[in-house]
Formats: structure tokens, sequence, C-alpha cells
């Protein structure tokens, strides 16, 4: 009985030995697959790159830069500086390497990070030295960044006319960030008549490649009949599209026609879905229109509670015409109610700090 017992105990510890010596095998040939797949990746972004050892922080490094390439590649994202914040220092020597060895991208990516700051010292002109290095090689981030620097006087002279024609040259690149920048300028040249046709059609580039803010100002042309006829329903197509990406101007004025009736079928239920999406992401209006729609049970049972609510995170933010409507339905309250409405706003405050 006790020789079975051990000798099962020993066939069972030998299973165990086995199976951890076959797993970790294959971890390391995963490891090996994953190390040449990157390197593979990385080198048709960047150029040939060499890791000589398989150590955690090669695949990270490589890792966070083949996704830091992908995602500053996304046209719907409006802020790229926030995709370096997973740049570590290694990566950046590693990057660093790249930018010298003559890489646009990474050069841009560089430049990037000495005009935020990001793994070092912030420094304006370093920025515009490694961002003109890729420019010359026609990457056209790094010639919407040149603009921006041009524009703000940044590690170079102020210049405006220069800006503008770095971001012409990234927007024949089909760069989404300068179409849009440069159609903001011609939709307020109203002295050049053939201006707004430009600007609907650096909005219309950029808004076909998913860009939000593009397709936002796209639908307000179409709104007012800015270089395009007056149409509400082409308006409510591209704020509906910008409103899907979590856009909230967007979400407002496409909650605002449906409620409405104009351009789309009447939905106060869908109009209320929006309101309550743009107001979560800091939409004062939003905020104001649910106030009323509360107040005045308009698709929703009235509640004067929840309608000072609303009135208060608008009016608490500077929004025209919400504090006389706070004071207004404050007179319907009793003071129990007064205290549940401004318990009901901190923790709307809690549960949402960064969109006050």
């Amino acid at each position: 009985m006790c020789v079975m017992q051990y000798s099962r105990h020993w066939r069972c510890d030998l299973c165990r030995c086995n199976l951890f010596r076959a797993t970790l095998h294959s971890a390391l040939r995963f490891s090996r697959f994953l190390t040449r797949f990157l390197t593979a990746c990385y080198s048709r972004l960047f150029g040939r790159i060499t890791i000589t050892a398989i150590t955690p922080v090669s695949l990270l490094s490589c890792l966070i830069l083949l996704l830091t390439s992908v995602a500053t590649a996304n046209p719907s994202v409006p802020n790229q500086h926030a995709l370096l914040s997973g740049v570590n220092q290694q990566s950046f020597e590693l990057l660093l390497q790249q930018a010298k060895s003559g890489h646009a991208k990474a050069q841009y990516l560089v430049g990037t990070m000495y005009a935020i700051g990001q793994n070092v010292s912030q420094d304006y002109s370093a920025a515009f030295a490694w961002l003109e290095k890729s420019a010359s090689q026609n990457y056209s981030d790094a010639l919407f960044e040149l603009g921006i620097l041009h524009n703000n006087g940044l590690g170079t002279q102020r210049s405006v006319p220069n800006a503008i024609s770095y971001w012409s040259r990234a927007a024949e690149l089909n760069n989404v960030f300068a179409q849009s920048r440069l159609a903001d300028i011609y939709a307020f040249q109203e002295q050049d008549p053939q201006a707004l046709g430009r600007a609907v059609d650096l909005y219309r580039r950029a808004a076909d490649r998913g860009y939000a803010p593009a397709q936002y100002n796209l639908g307000v042309m179409h709104e007012h009949g800015r270089g395009v006829p007056k149409d509400l329903s082409q308006a409510a197509l591209w704020w509906r599209r910008a409103a899907e990406q979590d856009y909230p101007y967007a979400q407002q004025n496409l909650a605002v026609l449906l409620e409405e009736g104009r351009g789309v079928k009447k939905n106060i239920y869908k109009a209320i879905q929006w309101y309550q999406a743009a107001a979560r992401l800091g939409d004062l209006r939003a905020r104001y229109r649910l106030g009323l729609l509360y107040e005045f049970g308009n698709g929703v049972t009235k509640n004067y509670v929840t309608a000072y609510m609303w009135y208060a995170l608008a009016a608490n933010n500077g929004l025209a015409g919400a504090q006389k409507n706070l004071e207004r339905v404050s007179t319907y309250l009793s003071d129990d109610n007064t205290k549940k409405a401004r318990i009901a706003i901190a923790h709307w405050l809690d549960e949402h700090p960064k969109k006050q």
C-alpha cells in the first residue's frame, strides 16, 4: 500500500516536472516567435533593428513602440501626445537610436517627446530640430506639429504663414489634423468667396477618415448653409458619426434635432440619451436642456430635484441662463428637497470628477 502510494506520488511528481518543462519550453518558443514577429513589424515601420537577447525589456520596448506607432496613426484620437505616456526610458533610448539612424516616424516621436517633456526635459528647440528632420522626409504628423510650433512661436520665431504652409503640406498627405486646422482657418475668411468651399472640402476629407471634430464642423456647415446648401439631415448624419465617437458637442446638437424633429424623425427618448451622454462628458448646454426637460416633464417624469441638479451643474460652470432657471426651480422646492438636490449634485460630481 505504501509502495503503491509512493509510486503514484512519484509518477505524479514526474508528470508535473515534465509538464513544467514542456510549459517552459513552449513559453521560450513563444517568446522567440514574439520577438521575431515584433522585430519584423517594427522593421517594416522604422527600418532594420536587431535585438540581441530575449529580455522582458526588449519585448516590452518593441511592443510599446509598435503600439505607439499604430496609435499615432489613428485619426479619431484628438490628443496624439497622450499616446506617448506608456513609453518608458528604455523605450525612449531605443527610439532615439532609430531617430538618429534617420527614421522619420522615430524622429517625429522624439521631437514630440521633447515638446511635451516626456522622458526628457522639455526643449522646444530640440523638438523643432527633430520634427524638422522628420518633416524633411514628408512625414505628415511632423509637418503638422511644425505648423503648431510656428503658429505659437515655440522653438522658432512665430510665423503664421509658415504654419499654414506646413499644415498645407500635411493636408496634401491626408493628415486629418492639418486638414481640420486649415478648414477652421478658411471657415472664417468671409472676405474670400472661395474660402468656405475649401473649408468644406477639407472638413469632408478629414470627416471621411473618421476624425470626429471635422465631422462635427462639417455638420455645422450643413446646418447654416456655409459653403454647402443648408441641409439639417446632412448635419444630423455627420453629428451622429461624431456623437458615436463620444464627441460631446455633436451629441448635444444631434439631441436638439431629435428633440425638435428637425432634419430627423422626432424622438425625445433618443434625444435624452444623447443629452445625458454629452452632459457626462461636460457639455453645459446638454445639462441645461436636461434641466428644462425635467422641469417641464418633457419625455421624463417632472422632477424639480433633478431639474435643480442639472441647472446647478450648468450654472456652476458659467452657462448663461442656467442661474436664472436654477433660482426659479429653487422656489418650487421644500428645504428637504433642496437638500436632496444638493446631495444629488455632490454624488454626480464624485462620479464625474473630471467633467465638472
